[in-house]
């Protein structure tokens, strides 16, 4: 039922079983929109997408698979709240992936980092309640409220997902996963050819894009990559990495080994609180390009992170717990997002009574603060929310602390889920009595915000 001139959405779809497209038609009775149906006499997907955008009125553009049904009767007003609320939105899907997978660089559903909410046939799958930033969307339903040309270089329907995701990425907006639910029948292609022929075209199209860049350089796939993703210059030459050490040399060796492959440029000072093991023999004989501080008693962590903000002097400051691994292209994305607003982390957590630990989100719109095992902020931000709160000895609550005033500073923290593997807590075995220290530490901290009315609220929900 469209609206007679302006359509609020326009379904758009290259069918071969005209069948199937009945379905999906039949499923929209409760949209508002108009149909536009492109057929196989289009070289390729792209160039059938490309001719129905033009002739699109809706404000909202959904591509989608003629396998596909809309059974969600608040379809509606969960795209409408998503863009109206993220202005910075590329694309918005049902299904999605948060990261690149290296070699084959499109979305695959299997994939242990996928996420989002579709009924396959009868079959629920993905996490229901997801609800944020992808990498990558699944091609059966890309929706968007902005004209982007698709690639017509690459024949079939194979790698358009993954190649539009990137041109929102690099036009610095971000792809977005919301629960849709819609069934798809994976009826299969319609005639594409290989995938691999496409991934074949995808990467050399990547490749050129590099070589144009960097004419110069010896074809490098790694350099490739990072270019498509935007992290070709994220090597670490703007980044200190400031890490408290106590103990534990052989998890900090793990944490710098992987450091130094992703962000061969970026300068690492360890601030070592009086460690009692063979920790400053290794660092100095194995580690020569780290800068290595040694304190005569434990300082604690967050006077160990402004110790070393204090020695740097680069752009961004990264504060990372020795007991992580750097996941490859980790640390470079980690800053990518930093750059672009001002900090970045790994988890987000919101507060609550237990807010030491608070739930997990990836939505940053519902996170209170960062924990803190691997934090990037830029030097504007650390100067405007100011040096971690030392009260909080030796450790705990002081990443809940900032994020307090990072919120009261209107200073919002990308997340970039897995670019950190965090062994969870492993060096906390060096800190005696730690239940009593979390408990101590919770209470100065609702002590500190008890008459913060907004901040309270959130403490005592």
């Amino acid at each position: 039922m469209a609206s007679k001139n302006n359509p609020e959405f326009s379904i758009i779809t290259w069918v071969n079983k005209p069948e199937l497209y009945d379905g999906l038609v039949k499923s929209c009775s409760h949209i508002d929109c108009e149909f536009i149906c492109v057929d196989q006499k289009f070289n390729n997907m792209s160039s059938a997408y490309n001719f129905a955008t033009d002739k699109a009125r809706g404000k909202f553009l959904v591509y989608c698979h003629q396998d596909v049904e809309i059974l969600d009767t608040q379809f509606c007003d969960k795209v409408r709240f998503v863009f109206e609320n993220h202005k910075d939105i590329g694309f918005l899907g049902p299904i999605g992936s948060i990261t690149n997978h290296r070699k084959r660089l499109w979305f695959n559903e299997g994939h242990e980092n996928s996420r989002g909410w579709i009924l396959q046939g009868n079959r629920i799958t993905g996490c229901g309640n997801y609800n944020g930033i992808a990498r990558l969307l699944d091609g059966l339903m890309m929706i968007t409220d902005k004209r982007m040309d698709f690639p017509e270089f690459l024949p079939g329907i194979h790698c358009l997902d993954t190649m539009m995701c990137m041109q929102a990425e690099s036009q610095g907006l971000r792809n977005w996963i919301t629960p849709l639910a819609i069934r798809h029948w994976s009826e299969g292609d319609t005639g594409s050819p290989d995938i691999d022929v496409n991934s074949d075209y995808l990467l050399r199209f990547i490749s050129q894009k590099y070589k144009d860049s960097f004419p110069d350089d010896l074809f490098d796939p790694a350099k490739a990559f990072w270019h498509s993703e935007g992290l070709y210059d994220c090597d670490g030459s703007d980044l200190t990495v400031v890490i408290p050490v106590l103990n534990q040399i052989e998890h900090t060796k793990e944490c710098l080994e992987s450091l130094k492959k992703d962000v061969p440029q970026a300068t690492v000072i360890i601030i070592d609180n009086n460690s009692l093991d063979d920790t400053s023999v290794v660092i100095k004989r194995d580690f020569p390009w780290v800068k290595y501080v040694k304190n005569t008693f434990n300082a604690g962590v967050a006077a160990s992170w402004n110790q070393g903000a204090a020695l740097s002097d680069t752009d961004l400051i990264c504060f990372l717990n020795n007991d992580t691994i750097v996941q490859p292209d980790g640390m470079r994305m980690l800053v990518r997002e930093a750059r672009r607003v001002g900090a970045s982390t790994v988890v987000g957590r919101m507060l609550n009574p237990n807010f030491t630990c608070g739930p997990i989100t990836e939505n940053t719109d519902q996170m209170h603060y960062p924990e803190a095992f691997a934090l990037i902020l830029t030097r504007d931000t650390y100067k405007k929310v100011g040096p971690f709160d030392e009260r909080f000895w030796p450790a705990y609550s002081e990443d809940a602390d900032y994020g307090i005033r990072m919120l009261l500073a209107g200073i919002k923290c990308a997340i970039v889920p897995n670019s950190i593997a965090h062994k969870g807590s492993a060096t906390s075995t060096e800190i005696p009595d730690i239940a009593d220290v979390i408990s101590a530490n919770r209470q100065k901290l609702f002590k500190k915000w008890s008459k913060t009315p907004n901040i309270h609220k959130i403490l005592t929900v």
